[in-house]
């Protein structure tokens, strides 16, 4: 008995457009029109007899029935994925490079990973990597992307997963912003300066009831929701941000940054390594995992100054220019 199937090129526009809840942001993904994408999915419902989606002005609602489609979908397309990179991988045997992608968030992306992913390709000289930016997991729960680096508890129960880095926060600033006055000397003297939030006030909530500093009020500051960005304003002498020793180091020992605080304290997320069970490239992958963790342990033995319960200031000997900086 033949298999009635709606159309499979619908079937996957639809896919892509529940997924992304845009027609215009999946006819970028699958390089179609918007006028494609629209028409392909009225096929799709005119073969089904259901409507997929409520159409609004400036975005669409999936229905109940397009609800149940699209993990059907999801996880169907997935696994066509998987299977055909598999069935591909005798090619790369041939000498053909192995592509790996690595899903990773802003800030550890654009202040520490780019800057040394040239020391990754030189010695795995095979494979290409491919750094997806993103802020969430789906890439690789999705199949997007074969290695994960994310903030988080450690608690995904699907995934593989390692401690990455065991980071401590602490506030930063720029040294004319100490040297100008006024004094930053104790927790509590951050209340005649401004406070720089990245993502939410409430970190900044976190780290002054850690050391019970009730003087200092951190619902107020510019809101930033790009970790770099944040930075970048500390080192303009904008305000104090709060930081860690992983992504603020090259700002910290090229002297842009200053760390004027002794205190500092063990945030409840922290930069985990995450890997699905069935990753496609496991050699590829177990490269990348191997080469990270050298790469931070490294970090960590030329770092300890960083994570030393006293302030930071590199001196005119010892402060070099970071690579990150007039990026």
């Amino acid at each position: 008995m033949s298999r009635r199937l709606p159309s499979l090129n619908a079937l996957r526009m639809f896919e892509s457009a529940a997924r992304l809840r845009s027609f215009k942001l999946a006819a970028e993904e699958l390089h179609v029109t918007q006028s494609a994408v629209s028409r392909q999915i009225h096929t799709l419902e005119s073969q089904l007899g259901v409507l997929l989606f409520r159409r609004r002005n400036r975005a669409v609602e999936l229905t109940d029935a397009g609800e149940q489609l699209l993990p059907v979908m999801t996880r169907a397309i997935g696994e066509i994925a998987h299977v055909t990179r598999r069935i591909s991988a005798p090619r790369q045997a041939e000498g053909e490079p192995v592509h790996l992608v690595i899903s990773a968030t802003p800030g550890i992306a654009e202040l520490w990973l780019g800057a040394r992913l040239g020391r990754f390709c030189r010695a795995y000289p095979h494979i290409e990597p491919e750094i997806l930016v993103s802020t969430d997991l789906k890439p690789l729960l999705a199949g997007r992307a074969d290695i994960a680096i994310h903030w988080g508890t450690g608690d995904w129960p699907n995934l593989q997963q390692e401690l990455l880095h065991a980071t401590v926060e602490f506030p930063v600033c720029a040294p004319r912003l100490l040297d100008r006055g006024p004094p930053l000397a104790a927790p509590s003297d951050l209340r005649h300066h401004r406070l720089l939030h990245w993502q939410s006030r409430g970190w900044w909530g976190a780290w002054l009831r850690a050391f019970e500093v009730q003087d200092v009020d951190w619902n107020i500051g510019p809101l930033l929701h790009n970790y770099a960005l944040t930075l970048d304003m500390a080192i303009a002498g904008e305000g104090v941000a709060l930081a860690d020793d992983l992504l603020a180091s090259e700002h910290l020992l090229s002297g842009a940054l200053v760390k004027p605080l002794a205190e500092m304290r063990a945030p409840e997320y922290q930069q985990q390594l995450l890997m699905r069970a069935d990753a496609d490239r496991p050699e590829a992958v177990a490269a990348f995992r191997d080469w990270i963790h050298n790469e931070v342990a490294q970090l960590d033995r030329s770092h300890a100054v960083l994570r030393a319960a006293r302030p930071f200031r590199a001196t005119a000997g010892r402060a070099r220019k970071s690579p990150l900086i007039n990026r």
